[in-house]
């Protein structure tokens, strides 16, 4: 949804790839939908190679620094595994970055 709103706001949408053929962990409407977005993107490569979640994290870290701002979408939940939402805010956090906390489940908006 950022993805889309940003682009009709003809803001510019960068892609971060956290590893080669990234497209595997997509499936469906879903895949659809990521090849769309990276089409009209500028992409960002960073080839991570082995445990994919350490990539995913890497690629969280990437953003955070590149960014003012994090705008979270996140449930508030631990991650499942290294690298999800959780884990991105935590960093996040630590780097004194700016973060907005929008949870989808209770609708809530706030300021970490």
């Amino acid at each position: 949804m950022f993805a889309d709103v940003a682009l009709d706001l003809r803001m510019p949408l960068i892609a971060v790839l956290p590893l080669e053929n990234y497209e595997r962990f997509f499936k469906g409407a879903a895949l659809r939908d990521y090849r769309r977005l990276v089409r009209r993107a500028q992409i960002v490569e960073l080839k991570g190679s082995g445990d994919p979640q350490h990539a995913f994290f890497e690629a969280g870290k990437y953003i955070v620094s590149a960014s003012d701002l994090l705008i979270a979408v996140w449930d508030g939940e631990q991650a499942e595994g290294l690298g999800g939402t959780g884990d991105v805010v935590k960093y996040a956090q630590e780097q004194r970055r700016g973060i907005v906390h929008l949870n989808p489940c209770t609708e809530a908006i706030s300021r970490l």
